[in-house]
């Protein structure tokens, strides 16, 4: 019955890709200038509300990323197996807890995709690389590819979700966030070479894996 459920979940994300995309591609050439109405709207508000809304966009981002993190490592059983987990892990055949989990935290990182596009210019985060045409097309390449490596069980989209991860909005403002990001970014670039060097033996797109080394260089 649990093999049943995988296969229909595999199946769903197979015939999810074509629409993600197309949505990725809206993503793309939506400007920036339609979400600056959130900024006049900020602008008519009190200071204090807005620092409510501030620390409530922190906390729950980085409440979401700890229960993420937290429920990957439990039910993809990642802790025998730590950075490597890229490309070793069997997604289908490893564990029938893992493709739901992670199918989970791909659609709450697309939603959280657009909701970052408010909260930019709500929020004046429109720091380095959170805005432009540069910025979007990184942030929709890996979205789409996360959804491409679900959809054919590559153990490289936990890779491309740290990646994903490491592209938000930089909104806690601490001096240590601009080396975790040059850290995670670097790590995933470490697991392209790997993989391009032939380690792993999981099956592992290396269209994923092109895609997670060239965000790694345009993201700032």
């Amino acid at each position: 019955m649990e093999q049943n459920g995988l296969a229909r979940l595999s199946l769903a994300l197979h015939y999810s890709v074509p629409p993600i995309l197309g949505m990725m591609v809206a993503f793309i050439f939506v400007v920036d200038k339609t979400f600056e109405l959130f900024r006049l709207l900020s602008n008519r508000l009190n200071k204090r509300v807005l620092a409510c809304f501030l620390v409530f966009y922190n906390a729950s981002k980085v409440a979401l990323t700890s229960i993420s993190a937290y429920e990957l490592a439990v039910r993809c059983n990642l802790h025998g197996v730590g950075l490597a987990a890229p490309l070793f892990l069997d997604l289908y055949g490893g564990s029938n807890t893992c493709l739901p989990a992670l199918s989970a935290v791909s659609i709450a990182s697309l939603c959280i995709l657009w909701v970052d596009r408010i909260a930019v210019p709500f929020l004046d985060l429109s720091g380095v690389g959170q805005t432009g045409f540069q910025s979007r097309a990184v942030k929709a390449a890996v979205t789409g590819s996360v959804f491409m490596a679900l959809a054919e069980n590559d153990p490289f989209v936990l890779a491309l979700l740290a990646m994903l991860a490491c592209l938000r909005p930089k909104s806690l403002r601490t001096n240590w966030l601009p080396y975790a990001g040059f850290l995670t970014r670097g790590v995933v670039a470490a697991l392209a070479v790997a993989r391009f060097a032939g380690y792993g033996s999981a099956r592992v797109s290396k269209r994923s894996v092109a895609i997670a080394m060239c965000s790694a260089l345009a993201s700032k």
